[in-house]
């Protein structure tokens, strides 16, 4: 194992960060940004795409 693999963070860890942020900047609740991608992946299941292609958060 090298030092690269001890100091890794997860790729989620780093999207919610920058959402976290994001919502900050923008005078939105914290909670926005993942709630929007939500109902965006919701209504793309509806419309029928496959989990693939809504990248559904569970």
């Amino acid at each position: 194992m090298n030092a690269m693999d001890d100091s890794a963070v997860a790729l989620l860890d780093v999207i919610r960060s920058l959402a976290f942020v994001g919502d900050l900047a923008m005078g939105q609740p914290t909670d926005h940004s993942p709630r929007a991608g939500w109902m965006a992946g919701q209504l793309a299941r509806e419309a029928g795409a496959d989990d693939a292609a809504c990248m559904l958060y569970r």
